[in-house]
């Protein structure tokens, strides 16, 4: 009877200053499923977006998972993996003007459904971005163009 979050950081500063961002798409690859899948149970993950970390410093702490977003419900990741079994979702225009050009942007993952109160352990694992194999780790696929 736990909700679990996940905060994703990705360095954005290599977007020039001036770049007009035309889509923004998340992809997490899975690595595992314990119990029933929570797709079933509890829904969608929904995508939380920030400019720069949530908790006000790069590095992961306690406070950033109950942070404010800039921009909630910003893409959906649904239950339809690739054959690789990546997940992707494709970020609303919204949240384009949350991409950070100057440093780090972060995203935090959450189910639709924070507990269906059955008492059991029902998860998924996606690879982080520090997992051995790189081509494991989450991206954040960029699209723009510069004026």
């Amino acid at each position: 009877d736990k909700q679990y979050r996940s905060i994703l950081s990705f360095d954005t500063s290599s977007l020039p200053d001036a770049a007009v961002i035309t889509s923004a798409t998340l992809k997490i690859r899975r690595k595992s499923l314990t119990g029933t899948d929570p797709f079933t149970t509890h829904g969608n993950i929904r995508v939380d977006i920030r400019k720069g970390p949530f908790g006000g410093k790069t590095k992961l702490q306690a406070k950033d998972f109950q942070a404010a977003a800039t921009k909630a419900k910003i893409g959906t990741i649904k239950n339809n993996p690739d054959a690789s079994n990546w997940y992707s979702a494709r970020l609303k225009k919204t949240a384009y003007s949350c991409v950070n050009p100057k440093g780090v942007t972060q995203v935090r993952l959450r189910l639709a459904t924070d507990d269906n109160n059955d008492n059991g352990a029902d998860f998924l694992r996606f690879h982080s971005g520090n997992t051995g194999v790189l081509s494991n780790r989450p991206i954040l696929e960029v699209t723009y163009y510069v004026p």
